[in-house]
């Protein structure tokens, strides 16, 4: 071999080991681009999970709340109704003592008829009593 062709040899081998190392040094960029990308891909998707757990604690944290006002405003409600069915119990006791101490048939009558019509009140306010316990208890049981 003459000193030129190991010239060109060498010259050959040098351009080979550039290309070569210019490639490597492309395909290095190339991977750290991907891995970056990679990374901010798998980063926002996080944010994504984490943004949507936390509306989904807030939609949660609201409900609750206006489940608790709901429960609060039952509960009122059911105090004002027990209230109410108290006063008709009371009104009822003296119609029935009115009836009991009338001194003739059609006033009797007449009370008879106020206590029927009150009888009816009561058996109404307990039937709502009832039923919104039954809303407290459903909206008390969602909660836990």
């Amino acid at each position: 071999m003459s000193g030129r062709d190991k010239q060109e040899a060498f010259e050959s081998l040098t351009r080979a080991s550039e290309g070569l190392n210019a490639a490597w040094d492309e395909w290095k960029r190339a991977r750290s681009v991907a891995i970056e990308r990679y990374h901010a891909e798998k980063q926002a998707a996080w944010e994504a999970r984490q943004a949507r757990r936390q509306e989904a604690i807030a939609r949660r944290e609201a409900w609750e709340e206006r489940t608790r006002e709901n429960i609060a405003n039952l509960t009122d409600r059911l105090d004002s109704l027990e209230s109410a069915l108290d006063r008709r119990q009371r009104n009822l006791f003296k119609l029935e003592g009115m009836r009991d101490s009338a001194w003739s048939d059609s006033y009797r009558d007449r009370v008879d008829g106020w206590i029927d019509e009150e009888n009816e009140r009561i058996s109404d306010i307990q039937s709502t009593i009832d039923r919104i316990k039954g809303w407290i208890g459903d909206a008390e049981a969602k909660l836990r």
